[in-house]
């Protein structure tokens, strides 16, 4: 219920979701450790599917890509009672490798690539938050201007994009 609450937090409110996203998968691990694997998976199960049936099945993919499998590589690796360093190691290598296997798979069968898909979903957040400046009767200045400034950016962040996976996998 926790982790639950955690990423609708996060959909619903970007920045706090991306503090508190450092800490989602503790929940499932904690469950994972006190209950044992079967309750763990079956938890895990769970929250992707309410996931699923609340927001559909790309986020219920992304979510078990992201959390599911750092939940169970950390859970897994101090169950095995290994050293901190692997154990983040381990829950970072397969947190990564995982989350751009998805990525890779839900977004080959797509006609937009990831890169543009990310593209636009910048652009988009990006256009409502100037939306929302402009009605609390800020001026944004040349209008052409910052909409070029904003596909630049937009095209920026759609490029490194792997790396942030990767870097939060090892911060997660």
């Amino acid at each position: 219920a926790i982790t639950l609450v955690i990423f609708f937090t996060s959909l619903l409110l970007p920045p706090l979701g991306i503090f508190i996203g450092v800490f989602s998968p503790v929940p499932l691990v904690w469950v994972y450790l006190r209950g044992g694997k079967q309750v763990g998976l079956i938890c895990l199960a769970v929250a992707c599917g309410v996931i699923l049936f609340a927001f559909g099945e790309r986020h219920a993919l992304f979510f078990m890509a992201e959390y599911g499998v750092m939940a169970f590589v950390l859970g897994e690796t101090v169950r095995f009672r290994l050293p901190i360093e692997k154990c983040v190691g381990f829950t970072a290598l397969g947190s990564a490798l995982i989350s751009a296997a998805v990525l890779t798979f839900a977004f080959s069968t797509e006609e937009v690539s990831l890169e543009e898909f990310i593209q636009e979903q910048v652009e988009v957040h990006v256009k409502q938050s100037a939306e929302t400046f402009k009605a609390m009767g800020n001026d944004l200045g040349d209008q052409a201007s910052f909409e070029k400034t904003l596909n630049r950016i937009a095209g920026l962040l759609a490029t490194a994009y792997p790396s942030f996976i990767f870097v939060g996998s090892l911060f997660g």
